[in-house]
């Protein structure tokens, strides 16, 4: 029966959808640095929706320059990026509330030049952190296949970012330093030992 074997596929990614959220969730409880974690999560994420690649920018006030505080590329994904300091930042990314972006609507999307650029075919972007001196954005790109986000991928993406929202109110109580340039200290690639 095709009606039954869709309600099982449901119940199977909603299953595997939990354990990676318990898993992410379980991630806070370690003893390493905040920046480790953060890429943990974009990592894991990342890895099980099976997206190209994942990012967390960092917007200071003049908002044309971004950093890449974290990136996750998947098994074969290039990334954009040759450094991670001072980058044109990517306008069409910014939003005061998450940005859904599927491939079926990309021909109405306003920026959709620069999207064309950089091969994007689909995208997900979250705020992070919104305070005067800092912006932070967490993305989720689709570059090598077309993507139709569907609902649950959304709450997934949404949950993992409410996971995020502690560490870096953390780090604004307790150190009040911006998050230091950690793009090259890990695996583009991680392996599973490394997550």
């Amino acid at each position: 029966n095709l009606r039954s074997r869709d309600s099982q596929e449901e119940l199977c990614e909603n299953l595997k959808r939990s354990e990676a959220t318990t898993e992410i969730v379980q991630m806070l409880d370690s003893d390493e640095p905040v920046e480790r974690v953060l890429h943990k999560v974009i990592a894991a994420v990342g890895g099980h929706l099976e997206v190209s690649s994942a990012q967390v920018y960092r917007i200071l006030q003049d908002e044309s320059i971004m950093d890449v505080a974290a990136e996750w590329c998947s098994r074969g994904t290039v990334s954009f990026f040759d450094r991670t300091q001072n980058i044109p930042a990517f306008h069409f990314m910014k939003a005061d509330k998450p940005l859904v972006l599927s491939t079926d609507s990309r021909e109405e999307f306003a920026d959709k030049e620069a999207l064309d650029q950089l091969g994007i075919q689909a995208f997900i972007s979250f705020p992070l952190l919104h305070h005067k001196k800092e912006k932070m954005y967490v993305c989720f790109l689709q570059t090598d296949r077309s993507r139709i986000w569907d609902v649950g991928e959304i709450k997934f993406i949404s949950d993992a970012v409410k996971v995020l929202h502690p560490l870096h109110k953390y780090r604004m109580l307790h150190d009040q330093k911006p998050l230091p340039e950690i793009h090259g200290n890990f695996p583009v690639n991680p392996s599973a030992s490394d997550l």
